[in-house]
């Protein structure tokens, strides 16, 4: 379930879709860079407070890391197994294709000629998506 906003500005594009999430993107990061900055002006702290901050962010970037190398992981599983189906398709209509070939009479060339067609919509279908 998409949001209607988020549906209204996918329906400019993905490029304006694009350009208006890296603008509110670097708004929010400049409102809250001016925050903290007025904050450590208002409040300096204390060399105790800051402490633990490193030790806090090592910790944060770990665990992006070990996100972000899941994140790929699970994306390459999934399209290294997309990528075997369409290949085991394909190889499964270049025999059933060639079979044909085997078959005397008419009927043969008219089951050919159906494969072809079932090729070429799958095709249309695979480019169209």
């Amino acid at each position: 379930m998409t949001l209607p906003l988020c549906r209204h500005f996918l329906g400019f594009g993905l490029a304006l879709t694009a350009i208006f999430l890296f603008l509110s993107l670097m708004v929010a990061l400049e409102v809250g860079f001016r925050l903290g900055r007025r904050t450590i002006i208002d409040h300096p702290a204390k060399m105790e407070e800051t402490s633990g901050i490193s030790t806090l962010t090592a910790g944060m970037f770990g665990l992006l890391a070990f996100t972000l190398s899941l994140s790929i992981s699970f994306a390459q599983n999934r399209y290294e197994a997309r990528r075997g189906l369409v290949l085991g398709e394909a190889n499964a209509i270049g025999t059933a294709w060639l079979r044909t070939k085997l078959i005397d009479g008419d009927e043969g060339p008219a089951i050919a000629a159906k494969i072809e067609d079932y090729a070429r919509v799958r095709l249309d279908f695979t480019i169209g998506h």
